[in-house]
């Protein structure tokens, strides 16, 4: 029998390692969709953006999180979590750079540590528990 700590740190690894390919994702739809197919970057960035949240959920639904149910259930959480992270993404990124605009890569290291771990404990505790 597996102990409770070695599960959870299996699941933060299938976490994390969604969350890289979905950042990977991101990336390569932009960037087709920008160098090979012309779009502008605000509609290249905004259908990876868009395509990124559908591969997330999917992913952390599966194979983050294992969780068993209707999607019904879960999409409706899953959205409110998204709308949390990027409120949250804002406000640290214009809090960061409002006064000090030059520490920009400083703004964007703190967006890479706390969004993905407000995302984990977003989807951890509400978007895929049953409560």
């Amino acid at each position: 029998m597996r102990s409770k700590i070695a599960n959870e740190f299996e699941q933060l690894i299938r976490f994390t390692t969604v969350g890289l390919f979905v950042t990977f994702l991101y990336f390569l739809i932009s960037v087709l969709l920008r160098d090979l197919g012309g779009l502008s970057i605000h509609i290249s960035t905004g259908i990876a953006l868009i395509s990124t949240y559908v591969a997330s959920y999917f992913g952390h639904k599966i194979i983050s999180f294992k969780a068993e149910g209707l999607h019904s259930f879960y999409i409706k959480r899953f959205f409110i979590g998204v709308i949390i992270v990027s409120v949250i993404h804002f406000v640290v990124m214009d809090i960061t750079t409002r006064y000090y605009p030059e520490y920009f890569r400083f703004s964007v290291l703190c967006i890479m540590i706390v969004i993905p771990i407000i995302s984990f404990l977003l989807n951890r505790f509400l978007v895929f528990n049953k409560l």
